[in-house]
């Protein structure tokens, strides 16, 4: 039971690390760099492009960061069994911060060279 609330906490730190990096990305607050945002090729053609790909980046890693989060809670306050089956799952909850990486990754490649849609 101890892991499974040592786990909770851990996906909260995890998911409040998230929050605390992609909320200025989602700000606009970071300009363009060699260390820190969605580095993809694309993101990196321009400014407005940085910009836009990056927001929406943030915007989708905070949603999926809310929800390790609230996992977390979950975990913390209602500890199950270590060889439980939703154990591995609440073990495996972090690896879902690759979904917003891939959709920003796909975001960036629909967008126009502009930058702008429609």
């Amino acid at each position: 039971m101890e892991s499974s609330v040592s786990l909770g906490i851990t996906n909260i730190g995890i998911g409040a690390l998230i929050l605390a990096l992609c909320i200025p990305l989602y700000f606009r607050k970071i300009s363009m760099n060699p260390f820190y945002g969605f580095r993809f090729e694309r993101s990196m053609e321009s400014p407005e492009l940085w910009y836009q790909i990056n927001q929406f980046g943030a915007r989708s890693m905070i949603a999926w960061a809310l929800a390790l989060v609230a996992l977390g809670i979950i975990l913390v306050l209602n500890p199950i069994q270590r060889n439980s089956f939703l154990y591995w799952i609440a073990l495996m909850a972090p690896l879902v911060l690759l979904i917003p990486a891939i959709q920003a990754y796909r975001f960036a490649q629909r967008l126009p060279p502009t930058g702008k849609i429609g």
